[in-house]
């Protein structure tokens, strides 16, 4: 992701921002214009649950058949752990 692209060096107020043309994505963070970046095509939308979908299938039933083997090894018990805090996060 690039930086993003300011309108001018000039302050703006919010009065002004409400003016700006709609079809126009601005941001105005004090007062500095931010141009903002379209926002992502369905494909795109799509393609990244698809993959996190994905991921998430398999990270389970990867835990899920070496639950055992997991269970009963130090450095493996840890890894284990971190899989299903990031499962709890992922629920809430």
């Amino acid at each position: 992701m690039g930086l993003k692209k300011e309108k001018t060096d000039q302050k703006f107020t919010y009065k002004e921002y409400d003016s700006w043309p709609e079809d126009e994505r601005w941001e105005l963070i004090n007062g500095v214009a931010y141009d903002m970046s379209p926002a992502p095509s369905i494909g795109h939308q799509w393609m990244s649950t698809e993959l996190a979908r994905r991921l998430g299938n398999h990270l389970e039933n990867m835990m899920m058949e070496n639950l055992p083997r997991l269970l009963t090894g130090g450095r493996m018990k840890t890894i284990l752990l971190n899989l299903l805090y990031l499962r709890v996060l992922v629920l809430m």
